[in-house]
C-alpha cells in the first residue's frame, strides 16, 4: 500500500524516470523491501532504475550510484528509508527525493524531506503479535499498516519535457 500510494503521487508529479533505492534485498524472497518494490513497480507508470546498498554509510551509497554522478537518467529518487533519502539528497541536489519513515532527524535537513509516516510503535506491536501468532499456528500472515504521505519540499513537479 505504501509504495502504491507513493507511485500514484509520483505519477501525478509527471516523473517518468525514477530511481528506486533501497538496502540490499532479494526480489524473489518475501520481505518488507520486496513488497515495497513490487507495489511501486505495479503502480508506477514510468521507467524504474534500481540501485541498492548494504550499508547506510555515505561511501557505500556514493559507490552504489557512481554511474549516475555525471548524468542522471531519472528525475526522482524513491528510497525505502529516510536515512538513504537524506544522503542521496546530498549527492543529487537537483533531483526530487522521497523517503519512508518520517524519521525525526529529517526535521534538521534542507530541503525538508517528503516522506511516508508509519507509526513505529504500532509497527512494533503488530510485529510482536504476528510473531506470536505464527509461532502458535506455524504459519505467517501478511499485514499492512496505515501510513501517511507527508509532502514537503524535496519532491516537486517534473518540468522536463
Amino acid at each position: 500500500m505504501i509504495s502504491r500510494n507513493v507511485a500514484s503521487f509520483i505519477n501525478e508529479l509527471h516523473h517518468e524516470n525514477v530511481l528506486f533505492y533501497s538496502f540490499d534485498f532479494d526480489k524473489s524472497k518475501p520481505s518488507v523491501i520486496q513488497k515495497r518494490y513490487l507495489g511501486f513497480k505495479e503502480k508506477f507508470q514510468g521507467n524504474i532504475f534500481e540501485r541498492s546498498t548494504s550499508s547506510a554509510d555515505y561511501q557505500s551509497i556514493l559507490q552504489s550510484v557512481k554511474d549516475y554522478l555525471s548524468a542522471q537518467p531519472f528525475t526522482l529518487i524513491y528510497t525505502t528509508a529516510d536515512i538513504l533519502a537524506v544522503k542521496l539528497n546530498q549527492i543529487f541536489k537537483d533531483i526530487s527525493v522521497i523517503g519512508i519513515d518520517n524519521a525525526e532527524f529529517t526535521d534538521f535537513v534542507t530541503p525538508k524531506l517528503t516522506t511516508v509516516a508509519i507509526d513505529q510503535v504500532k509497527k512494533g506491536e503488530v510485529a510482536i503479535e504476528r510473531l506470536l501468532e505464527s509461532i502458535e499456528s506455524g504459519t505467517s500472515a501478511y499485514y499492512e499498516l496505515e501510513s501517511q504521505l507527508i509532502i514537503r519540499d524535496s519532491a516537486w513537479i517534473n518540468q522536463a519535457e
